[in-house]
């Protein structure tokens, strides 16, 4: 099973879980497919949906909370097994009975009316209006923004991709826009070396933000070793290997580079884990490569168990961390949280849940923990957890 599709079934299942009324269609698709196929899932849970009198604005507000993330392996799940099978939009009415969810709506449009990109009553853009700009909202701080633009100003061959991106989507999505660029590097084998080299430069420096980026839109979408191999072929990216490794939950011999960050000493991927917590070493491990100011934190832990690493243990430090230190990377770490939630393997979506969206304790707390951070998943879970909800969850 490729890296994509492993996302798109985690976050199918995920699915099932929070949104128990949804455990028959899943069972019924089992027994006629053999096994979970995300994009004919996603059309059955759309069929169930268009048939059921059930009012489900509680998963189609989650729906569409997540389509403003930007995850581009998720985006075009439910693009292809949610929206395309709808032809009309009285039929889109039908299926989505009122709730209020425009980027499902705007989605659907986007699918159905690629000619016309809607940005408001009766109005379309032209690419060139947005092209100049790139797309970057006036006032936007958009480090992510920045780094896709100096790409594009690095490698002019990379403009027209940026111009194709913004006619489909109509702003600039920097995950979206670097899965593209991938996408790209296997037709242009010249550009393609220049293009890693540069990124590889960036995933070893200072911003937590640029590597969450990288690993989102561009690391996540290979999907395996083979296909890691054909695209670094003949380019020194060490640090994308490397990056690679965390994010697909597989032990690596050496740590990411950091300037101000030294070689770890107390925590070491080149013994032997836990067999059964090896999976959850190596994520909360990653997260401390990830955001380097996640390393006193990890010392103090080691210190604390006698120099053992305990993953159940770690995260719940992480709730009162990132409530002391707000300016501390906390839209990274919770948004890479959010990701892992949505889309990880049945074992990291446990860790997550039980040791850190549990250890947040009030309503207080998660409002100061997910302020000007879009984390549905975080939310939705924490929820289920503290909340009675008519629909079932966790």
């Amino acid at each position: 099973m490729t890296g994509a599709r492993k996302v798109q079934v985690h976050f199918c299942e995920n699915l099932v879980e929070f949104f128990s009324f949804l455990q028959p269609v899943h069972e019924s698709h089992i027994r006629m497919r053999g096994e979970l196929l995300p994009t004919e899932f996603l059309a059955d849970v759309q069929r169930y949906l268009m048939g059921s009198e059930r009012s489900c604005q509680r998963l189609l507000s989650y729906l569409d909370a997540v389509l403003r993330l930007d995850v581009p392996v998720i985006r075009r799940l439910l693009a292809g097994g949610f929206l395309r099978p709808i032809d009309r939009e009285h039929d889109l009415d039908r299926l989505l009975k009122g709730a209020s969810t425009p980027a499902i709506r705007s989605l659907w449009r986007l699918i159905h009316r690629p000619r016309t990109i809607p940005t408001g009553v009766g109005e379309s853009v032209r690419p060139s209006e947005q092209a100049g700009s790139l797309g970057v909202p006036e006032g936007e701080p958009g480090e992510e923004h920045r780094f896709c633009s100096e790409l594009v100003r690095d490698f002019p061959r990379l403009r027209p991709i940026l111009e194709r991106h913004l006619r489909r989507w109509k702003e600039l999505l920097p995950s979206e826009f670097l899965c593209e660029v991938r996408e790209r590097l296997h037709v242009d084998d010249s550009l393609r070396r220049e293009v890693l080299r540069w990124i590889d430069r960036h995933v070893a420096s200072e911003s937590p933000r640029l590597r969450i980026l990288i690993a989102i839109g561009f690391v996540s979408t290979i999907d395996d070793q083979a296909q890691l191999a054909q695209t670094l072929e003949g380019a020194r990216a060490p640090n994308i290997r490397r990056l690679w490794h965390f994010v697909h939950g597989e032990p690596t011999m050496s740590p990411l580079p950091h300037p101000t960050m030294p070689p770890p000493i107390t925590v070491r991927l080149d013994v032997p884990l836990s067999p059964e917590f090896a999976a959850e070493e190596v994520f909360s491990y990653g997260l401390v490569q990830l955001i380097p100011e996640l390393r006193d934190s990890l010392e103090e832990h080691m210190r604390f168990w006698w120099g053992e690493f305990f993953p159940y243990a770690f995260l719940p430090e992480l709730v009162p961390w990132l409530l002391r230190n707000p300016t501390s990377y906390r839209k990274e770490l919770v948004r890479y949280l959010d990701y892992q939630l949505m889309a990880g393997t049945r074992r990291i979506r446990s860790l997550v849940g039980l040791a850190f969206v549990m250890y947040v304790d009030t309503e207080e707390q998660l409002a100061r923990l997910l302020e000007g951070v879009d984390a549905p998943t975080i939310r939705l879970q924490w929820e289920c957890i503290y909340r009675s909800t008519p629909e079932g969850c966790l």
